[in-house]
């Protein structure tokens, strides 16, 4: 199966006192922009001494503005179950592509719901390829022919 490209919102803090919880909502004291946190990853600091920093993960990019951003720097982030004030923005959330990167021009939506290039759509869904004769490599066919 190919696929497209995916997107992942990085959000990267400078001071946090409660560690987000995978599922849990950030929102943006001052933005309002959201995002549901996948991953948590701690550089520095301790979350008991509120000087963690480090990187947030949110694999939906909610709330990315048309740059490619979320939130802004040094917003206070709360948390749905950890409060408020649990984070502090570094600078601004951005959105970053992963993926096999095809072109959209060159996918095709399969009856399955799953996006493939053309190539593989047509070598796995197009009767026309299915349906062919099996070419005898073997050299066999051509020796009989020869006798």
């Amino acid at each position: 199966m190919c696929s497209t490209q995916y997107t992942n919102v990085i959000l990267k803090f400078d001071s946090g006192s409660v560690e987000p919880v995978a599922g849990e909502t950030l929102t943006g004291a001052t933005s309002a922009a959201t995002g549901t946190v996948s991953e948590v990853e701690l550089v520095s600091g301790t979350w008991a001494a509120g000087t963690a920093a480090g990187y947030g993960y949110d694999d939906n990019g909610n709330s990315v503005d048309d740059g490619g951003f979320v939130f802004t720097d040094n917003e206070l982030i709360n948390g749905s179950t950890g409060g408020d004030d649990i984070l502090t923005a570094d600078g601004k959330g951005y959105e970053v592509g992963y993926g096999i990167l095809y072109p959209q021009c060159d996918m095709t939506k399969a009856e399955d719901g799953k996006w493939y290039c053309l190539w593989h759509y047509r070598m796995h869904f197009d009767p026309q390829w299915r349906d062919e004769a099996v070419i005898d490599v073997s050299g066999e066919a051509e020796e009989r022919n020869q006798s």
